[in-house]
């Protein structure tokens, strides 16, 4: 069985790593305000992007829950906004915006990247395949042991695709065992654990921000300026082949395990992507949602937090018709659980 995991910065965050959105921005906003100070008539600066931000900030909308998808979304309707007001500077100003904001927010991340300490770490794989069945309450344990019961597999071949830039996970596996006895499916065999793949590229080897599509930003846009933006667009200027690696990764697996995203609309063209596979397939779709506080004692709202992560998951994936149900009864929640959990190496 090839067992899929997608994770985001929910897993980093989880490692304690310092990649939060407010985490940059924190960091960012004495640089950017010396960076005004400094300026002169003579050497002018100014940033439509950052100054945004500020105000978005002093409003407090800038938060611990914020996330990446935030800052993606809010440049998006700022391109919307920024024609309006700034269009003698033309378009060239407000990539070259962006452009300082992704160099400044890389170089942050690879700043935390190289301060994590893995010596000596390892991930306990077995640990988080094992316990797939016993994350998930009750009936929706019982749906996924009757599709891997019904599986004709008899190993398992798990593979990572990231959607973080941070190059820890990968120096954890490093240390980490990646094929053990047994499996998920139950049929003695074995499990490996494949390398990590990165969705959205590595620091300094092109990493992408942007949005999904074309309406999430100003339709005002040339074609010649969107691609700097959106998000497949960006992976196929660059001449990589992530897209064709992502869609075949999606398309091979047997079972998706989503971990640590916000499953929000700028990751919409990967989320079609898994709807279908798992609609055509009739896979399921594990979802590890992570809620603060929750507690299992009000049925309310227990069933209120399943029904939100479903419901996002079916908006964002532009599901329609009666294939919204398919899909709907392929997703299993999974609330507060972790994964891929480190322990020291012996």
């Amino acid at each position: 069985m090839n067992i899929l995991f997608l994770v985001g910065n929910g897993l980093d965050l989880q490692y304690k790593m310092r990649t939060s959105y407010k985490n940059f921005y924190d960091y960012q906003y004495d640089i950017y305000e010396k960076r005004k100070s400094n300026a002169t008539d003579d050497n002018p600066y100014s940033n439509y992007i950052y100054e945004a931000l500020c105000k978005e900030m002093k409003k407090k909308r800038i938060t611990e829950k914020s996330n990446w998808l935030d800052l993606e979304l809010y440049i998006g309707d700022l391109s919307k906004k920024y024609w309006e007001t700034s269009s003698e500077a033309g378009w060239d100003k407000f990539v070259e915006d962006f452009e300082e904001v992704e160099t400044d927010l890389f170089a942050y991340l690879e700043k935390e990247d190289s301060e994590y300490i893995t010596e000596g770490k390892q991930i306990n794989f077995k640990k988080t395949i094992d316990n797939l069945l016993t994350d998930l309450p009750g009936a929706y344990s019982a749906k996924l042991k009757s599709y891997i019961n019904s599986s004709p597999n008899i190993s398992d071949h798990v593979k990572i695709l990231t959607f973080n830039y941070t190059r820890v996970l990968d120096r954890i596996l490093e240390n980490s065992i990646k094929e053990y006895n047994g499996s998920l499916t139950g049929k003695t065999s074995s499990t490996v654990i494949e390398e990590v793949c990165h969705a959205h590229g590595l620091l300094n080897e092109n990493p992408i921000l942007g949005v999904s599509n074309e309406t999430q930003i100003s339709d005002l846009m040339e074609k010649e300026v969107s691609k700097y933006f959106v998000k497949e667009k960006i992976i196929d200027q660059c001449r990589s082949n992530n897209n064709q690696r992502n869609e075949l990764l999606i398309n091979d697996a047997n079972l998706i395990i989503i971990f640590g995203m916000s499953l929000g609309e700028t990751d919409s063209y990967i989320w079609e992507k898994v709807a279908r596979k798992s609609i055509n397939s009739t896979i399921p779709i594990i979802i590890y949602h992570y809620k603060e506080n929750f507690e299992q004692k009000i049925s309310s709202m227990t069933i209120r937090e399943y029904d939100k992560v479903v419901n996002r998951f079916t908006k964002n994936s532009g599901v329609e018709g009666e294939d919204i149900e398919k899909l709907r009864n392929n997703i299993l929640v999974a609330i507060n659980k972790t994964i891929f959990e480190i322990e020291e190496k012996e």
